[in-house]
């Protein structure tokens, strides 16, 4: 018999041997991926702690299956999870959608949603049957690093007043997509120092960028700023090019030879305009969502809802 249960810290090694697992399988994923790198035991630990009682496990007389979640004000979404291969087509999956689905509903989330692999049919016809539909993708691209001049103060939160800066942080959400609130991502960083948070304009901070600056996996070459979400209050142009010039700015000064952004196309003229600053498409994600629609943007959220 399988159990849902939340998952906990004893549970780390297994649940990142468990994706290894479930993404190498050939049922998972077409074309040539290579190898699946095993995740860090910090990075499982960090986005089990992004929501602890929205991750859970399956299990019999052992864990055979996992489920991430995060949450983002009123916005939730679906993190990475995954099923043992000797135990894909006897529901497990669905059980645990379901109990990751109903913890961010009943925690008030007013968007549920999940980005998943353009080419992995099976995903796309699993999600859909749980009434996620497909809605604009998102693009991840991939820049460079070169020197940039530029106009605006680029601050970095550990060197600020924590309280002060996450406040910041908590308002620019707000107003560029009325209900997002990405504190919990950038406390996550600082607690588990796998990147940093740039406030550009401080005092009177515009915009933020969450950057992750260690590797999620096991044994790869790093040498790249990931930008997790670039949120802006204003959907001015000048206003994104000069983010994009502060973020390039202060990551090229840490010696990283490469930035990611993601950008979904409901955004077409940011990712026209993050195309002509030099990015190029790296990979494709389909974004899912339990009601159809994005959330409405004042400003512009550059982020990826993936681990």
């Amino acid at each position: 018999m399988v159990s849902i249960r939340q998952m906990t810290t004893t549970d780390i090694d297994v649940v990142s041997q468990l994706d290894v697992l479930a993404f190498a399988s050939p049922s998972r994923q077409t074309g040539d991926h290579g190898p699946v790198h095993a995740r860090t035991p910090l990075n499982v630990l960090a986005c089990l702690n992004l929501n602890p009682s929205g991750c859970f496990v399956a299990e019999t007389n052992r864990p055979i299956g996992y489920i991430f979640s995060r949450i983002w004000g009123t916005i939730g979404w679906i993190g990475t999870f995954g099923v043992h291969p000797d135990y894909r087509g006897q529901g497990i999956g669905r059980s645990l959608l379901t109990a990751a689905v109903e913890h961010l509903q009943g925690a008030g989330c007013m968007t549920v949603g999940l980005e998943t692999m353009v080419d992995s049919p099976y995903n796309v016809g699993f999600y859909g049957r749980s009434a996620f539909l497909l809605t604009y993708p998102t693009v991840l691209l991939l820049k460079e690093t070169g020197p940039v001049a530029m106009a605006s103060l680029c601050s970095v939160l550990s060197q600020l007043e924590y309280e002060e800066a996450l406040s910041a942080v908590t308002q620019i959400s707000d107003v560029a997509c009325p209900g997002l609130d990405c504190t919990p991502e950038v406390s996550n960083a600082r607690e588990y120092k796998w990147g940093e948070t740039l406030l550009l304009g401080w005092p009177k901070p515009w915009a933020f960028a969450i950057v992750r600056t260690t590797p999620k996996r096991e044994g790869l070459a790093w040498s790249m700023a990931d930008v997790s979400a670039l949120v802006l209050c204003s959907k001015a142009e000048e206003s994104l090019a000069e983010a994009l010039r502060a973020v390039e700015a202060s990551v090229y000064g840490q010696g990283l030879e490469q930035m990611v952004l993601a950008v979904n196309t409901a955004d077409g003229k940011a990712l026209l305009q993050c195309l002509n600053y030099g990015f190029r498409v790296h990979s494709v994600w389909l974004r899912m969502l339990l009601d159809g629609e994005d959330p409405p943007q004042v400003g512009r959220v550059l982020s990826r809802w993936m681990m």
